[in-house]
């Protein structure tokens, strides 16, 4: 069964997921700046139509190519996805925008599911939203 992890966005996003069982191993990397998470379980609703923008290179601190992942067009809806190829524990996001130029994501919901079909929004023991920010890099 797939555990993946959906991040909606505007731009471009950029992350990176810590998990473990333990207090220590909560921010152990799962792979997104590594490459342990295989290039194929990192999917987009889409990329912009050029070399260098697939969703692979959504990677923290990724800079072949253009360095990031840019959707098709800037529109709400467009996701990232990573499937982590089993169930594990996420416990933080990082979000990164582009090193080449001034594209970032203005907000962003982190999104799981264990069959792929479907989805529950990270929330808080309070029911509100966790994972999303607003605004821009300073």
């Amino acid at each position: 069964m797939d555990q993946r992890v959906v991040v909606p966005v505007g731009l471009l996003v950029l992350l990176a997921m810590a998990a473990g069982g333990t207090a220590q191993d909560c921010t152990a990397p799962l792979g997104m700046e590594s490459g342990a998470i295989p290039d194929d379980s990192i999917t987009a609703s889409s990329y912009w139509n050029e070399i260098g923008h697939e969703p692979y290179r959504g990677r923290l601190n990724e800079v072949d190519g253009v360095g990031a992942w840019a959707v098709r067009t800037n529109t709400i809806g467009e996701w990232l996805q990573v499937d982590l190829g089993e169930i594990d524990r996420v416990t933080g996001t990082i979000i990164q925008g582009r090193h080449s130029g001034p594209q970032w994501v203005t907000s962003y919901k982190l999104q799981y599911s264990f069959d792929g079909i479907s989805w529950t929004t990270y929330a808080g023991n309070d029911g509100l939203e966790k994972a999303t920010m607003t605004g821009a890099p300073p």
